[in-house]
């Protein structure tokens, strides 16, 4: 099951980043195309926690994590992955975004106590090696090397695996105290809430709805 969700994950990620590189979005604020991602992604949410999971209020504990951890990380990753597509090609900037299995190693170890196995540590390495190869042009490894650290768009999604790593490992860690789908659908409207603040502050409510007319 875990496969699944992770391949439908996949697919929706890459239209979602097609989306971002959309003509006309590109020089749109990060925040307001994560509001209408979110916007979207509540309802269905809202529908799966019905269907597999309890609604109930978590204890206090929760809350903290997900106030003082979970939500900052949650920020600054909508803004910085946004922030990388718009900067650089897809083709150049998203895979990078796999990284984050590699930052996930010390992270896992450090505050969950766990390790990857021999293959997945194997699987690891190969994501390691892939961004190496990326690159505008051919000059060789270490030119390629060279392009890939010159692009805006690379620093971003390195910021922004590391956070995806970190967000793992906090979600991960508040399973003890609500289900998966419960903390997913808290984590988004809190995130929802805290975005549509930081633009109403930037511009006003009325700019939220302007590509929906």
């Amino acid at each position: 099951m875990g496969i699944l969700f992770g391949l439908i994950s996949a697919l929706g990620s890459s239209f979602q980043n097609t989306f971002f590189k959309s003509e006309g979005l590109k020089a749109e604020n990060p925040f307001l195309l994560n509001w209408y991602r979110l916007l979207g992604g509540l309802p269905v949410m809202a529908l799966l926690v019905t269907l597999f999971a309890e609604w109930k209020i978590p204890e206090p504990r929760f809350w903290l994590i997900l106030l003082g951890l979970s939500l900052p990380v949650e920020l600054a990753l909508s803004y910085l992955y946004v922030r990388a597509f718009q900067s650089s090609p897809q083709s150049l900037v998203g895979p990078l975004f796999s990284l984050s299995a590699l930052f996930l190693i010390p992270l896992g170890y450090v505050f969950l106590g766990e390790l990857p196995s021999t293959l997945g540590a194997i699987g690891i390495l190969s994501v390691m090696i892939g961004p190496f190869f990326l690159g505008k042009e051919s000059q060789g490894k270490f030119g390629s090397m060279k392009n890939l650290l010159r692009e805006k768009g690379t620093w971003y999604m390195l910021a922004s695996a590391f956070l995806a790593a970190s967000g793992v490992t906090i979600t991960k860690f508040s399973f003890q105290y609500a289900s998966p789908l419960l903390f997913t659908f808290y984590s988004l409207v809190l995130l929802l809430l805290a975005i549509t603040i930081i633009l109403w502050f930037q511009r006003g409510f009325s700019h939220l709805f302007e590509y929906c007319v």
